[in-house]
């Protein structure tokens, strides 16, 4: 299965991007914040803007900052990187296994059909298992 094929068909995103002034006139979040997150690699934008991901990141600050998740309890854009810090060897542990398993048993289309629709169930996965662990761990702490 050529690597190639299956990035270029992945980056073939049907997802349109957002533009920079749409996402800032769209959501309460300071430019100052967006430049930050930006500049520590958690977001990716590119000429014509933000991803699906990025917006979805992008939203997800702006729930916990209208949640009280903010500077002023010691909450920065900094803590994001606590989760791309603990997701990275996750990740390069799914690429690995899905290589291995996919590699010479699946037409790349195949791949690419299959890692496509595994994103939203995985996205779903990881949350379902980190709220289950969180409220775990917060019983066990009180």
């Amino acid at each position: 299965m050529p690597l190639r094929l299956i990035r270029e068909v992945l980056e073939q995103s049907d997802r349109p991007r957002v533009p920079r002034r749409e996402v800032l006139a769209r959501h309460d979040l300071p430019a100052n914040v967006l430049d930050r997150l930006e500049e520590i690699g958690v977001l990716s934008p590119t000429r014509a803007g933000y991803d699906a991901d990025d917006v979805a990141i992008i939203e997800a600050i702006v729930r916990f900052r209208a949640g009280g998740y903010d500077e002023a309890i010691g909450f920065t854009v900094y803590d994001t990187l606590r989760y791309r810090d603990a997701l990275a060897p996750l990740v390069e542990e799914e690429v690995r296994v899905l290589l291995e398993r996919l590699t010479g048993e699946v037409e790349p289309e195949k791949a690419v059909e299959i890692i496509r629709a595994g994103r939203e169930p995985l996205r779903e996965l990881i949350g379902a298992m980190h709220s289950k662990l969180l409220l775990q761990a917060l019983e066990r702490a009180t």
